[in-house]
């Protein structure tokens, strides 16, 4: 009886043990995939689509190299074509992948393992099979050799070949995120990498894994793709009614208002305006009015990006929160939007923005219990008021905003002195030697007189500093009471069309008696001051985060406060805290429901950032030879679903028409 019961239990064991595998064709984030084993296609492609001809594109800066993991040089824009991964998201789903190169996946509740089984059909681009034992090279070179973020996000992870078609990842501290990425990485051909470091730049042309391979190019003037005649992929239901196009070109050009004149010249055929004011301005003209070219909005439920003029923390005067409070009561969007968007955006309030982890109200009882062991550590209005980044009346009068700035600043031990004007030149210096002379040494009088004008130029100024204006003699400037030294910052910038947005800024920051300098460089160069953390303030966005993941570590973590990714340089216990709880609840939907609330909240309140703009549409105008599904995805704009309509390009002038 007692073997009877012992074989019952390891019979039960090993089915409980069993149930808590998942083996599937697909996998999501949370919840269950939307795709079925048995899908044939997307519902947001035409499975039939026709395929042939070109799509241009353009893109602006230089390329210098086609290894787009190296650590150092510029890669081609579409460069990701090139190769193909284990699995691939859907775009009308936030959070899920179905396969590619893999045709099935399995991994247990714990997340501590995954394996993946490889389709047998899988090739790379010179017809060679990719195997198990690919997949684990690739890993082991992003892991020894890649880029810092995979380094440092899958650290300890270890492969193993369990037979030619089957891989084995596990993953210390595993989740679903982290099996995610593994299903995200692009599998790289031993062929070409095996000698090869991959973390260096590259001129020659890589082999592949995925539909695209470079068949023409200048280097940094303009690229060409082409795909892969016998691409093995093409019919597999992730792809059918996509990689429509035969080639894909990229022309490269200095200037982004330049490369706007190109396209509506017709020089190539699509552009996604990102510029508010070229928008209403810009994007019309006869190619426009005869419907050659396409002006669209197109919606989508994108989570909103955290746009932002981001603060290096790292820099003293920045480390201090109410400096930054500060300093965000000096950007004006109400006028901006009025006066340079023309009423297109809404501001930026939240880094889950459209997502159900925005913080709103004061915080939930949930929330607090989560906030309460870090009260003394985070801002009081956390627990107080709902984050809401300062309103104007949009006149452009932020006088109010100015007193409240001057207010916190000198609490932080800033205030307004009038500082001596800049020196002037030596034709000025000579111009004013008489008067010098006249009045350099003063009679009794006119020393009372001196003393009674600088007595009440000083009650001038001070006048003025509580209400934004300018004092008549030297030059108002906001300096450190303990040191005298002025603020004076830097915010470098790589594209000249966006200084526009940015002087607004400047203006506001000059009537504070803050000086902030704008620097433009080209974007190798902004590269690499990020790669060195040398700056003060950068405009960058933070990826939407639909859910909160354990990638936020990494931009948000002390424990990479060396990261590039890090950019704010934060480096805060409680920060750690909720990002520590977030991944620790990765399994338990309503929980991180809660702590993913909790942490918007601590950031926001902590101003790391001046909060920017987004909008919930694609601005596009495109030359009308174009043809596309119905459906149209919930989370791109899906140009990989759209064809070349033969019977549109030949309405259009001869010169126009498709090559």
């Amino acid at each position: 009886m007692r073997n009877v019961l012992i074989a019952a239990i390891l019979v039960f064991g090993a089915a409980a043990l069993t149930a808590q595998v998942t083996v599937s064709h697909a996998i999501a984030l949370h919840g269950e995939p939307k795709y079925g084993p048995d899908f044939t296609h997307f519902d947001y492609v035409n499975p039939d689509a026709p395929k042939g001809g070109t799509l241009r594109y353009h893109s602006i800066g230089t390329f210098d190299s086609f290894n787009r993991y190296a650590q150092r040089g510029d890669t081609p824009a579409g460069s990701e074509t090139i190769y193909d991964s284990l699995m691939v998201s859907s775009d009308d789903e936030i959070d899920s992948m179905y396969p590619l190169i893999a045709e099935k996946i399995e991994y247990p509740a714990d997340y501590s393992y995954v394996i993946f089984t490889i389709n047998p059909a899988a090739r790379f681009q010179d017809g060679r099979p990719i195997r198990a034992k690919d997949v684990v090279f690739t890993v082991q070179k992003f892991l020894e050799e890649g880029v810092e973020f995979i380094q440092t996000y899958i650290p300890g992870t270890t492969g193993k070949v369990i037979d030619e078609l089957t891989v084995r990842f596990d993953i210390p501290d595993g989740d679903r995120e982290k099996i995610m990425y593994l299903a995200s990485f692009p599998i790289l051909p031993p062929q070409y990498w095996e000698n090869r470091d991959f973390s260096e730049p590259t001129t020659d042309v890589p082999l592949g894994s995925g539909a695209y391979t470079i068949s023409d190019y200048n280097m940094g003037q303009y690229v060409v793709y082409k795909r892969i005649e016998d691409y093995w992929a093409l019919d597999l239901p992730v792809n059918r009614g996509r990689l429509n196009f035969d080639f894909i070109r990229y022309d490269y050009y200095r200037d982004e208002n330049v490369a706007l004149e190109a396209f509506k010249a017709g020089e190539y055929d699509f552009y996604l305006e990102s510029i508010a004011k070229n928008w209403a301005t810009l994007h019309s003209g006869p190619n426009y009015d005869q419907g050659y070219i396409i002006k669209e909005e197109v919606p989508h439920e994108i989570p909103a990006n955290m746009q932002a003029f981001v603060f290096n923390t790292r820099r003293p005067f920045f480390s201090d929160r109410r400096v930054r409070q500060a300093l965000n009561l000096a950007l004006d969007f109400q006028w901006m939007n009025t006066n340079l968007f023309y009423g297109q955006y809404t501001r930026t309030r939240s880094y889950f923005q459209n997502t159900e982890y925005e913080a709103k109200g004061i915080p939930s009882a949930e929330e607090l219990e989560i906030l309460e062991p870090i009260r003394d550590k985070i801002p009081e209005e956390v627990f107080t008021e709902e984050y809401n980044p300062p309103v104007t009346d949009g006149s452009g009068n932020i006088r109010p905003q100015i007193r409240e700035a001057l207010k916190i600043l000198k609490e932080a031990g800033w205030e307004i002195r009038e500082v001596a004007a800049p020196e002037k030149s030596l034709e000025d210096q000579e111009g004013d030697s008489s008067k010098e002379k006249e009045t350099e040494e003063p009679g009794f009088l006119g020393k009372i007189w001196r003393g009674i004008k600088s007595f009440f130029s000083a009650i001038f100024s001070w006048i003025l500093g509580l209400f934004g204006g300018d004092s008549a003699g030297g030059v108002r400037r906001l300096v450190n009471v303990e040191t005298g030294e002025p603020m004076e910052f830097e915010l470098i910038n790589y594209s000249p069309s966006t200084e526009r947005v940015i002087i607004p800024l400047q203006q506001n920051l000059e009537r504070m008696g803050i000086t902030l300098n704008i620097r433009t460089i080209d974007p190798t160069q902004y590269l690499n001051r990020l790669r060195d953390r040398d700056f003060d303030m950068i405009s960058q966005g933070f990826a939407a985060n639909a859910i909160p993941g354990s990638g936020l570590l990494l931009r948000w973590h002390s424990d990479y406060i060396d990261s590039t990714y890090n950019q704010a340089g934060v480096e805060d216990d409680a920060v750690d805290y909720l990002l520590e709880g977030i991944v620790d609840n990765q399994n338990d939907l309503d929980a991180l429901l809660y702590w993913g609330r909790a942490l918007d909240r601590v950031l926001t309140w902590n101003h790391y950032v001046i909060p920017q703009w987004h909008l919930s549409k694609f601005r596009i105008s495109y030359w009308n030879k174009f043809s596309r599904p119905e459906t149209r995805p919930k989370y791109a704009l899906g140009i990989d679903t759209w064809w070349i309509d033969t019977e549109k390009a030949a309405t259009l002038p001869d010169r126009f028409q498709q090559e």
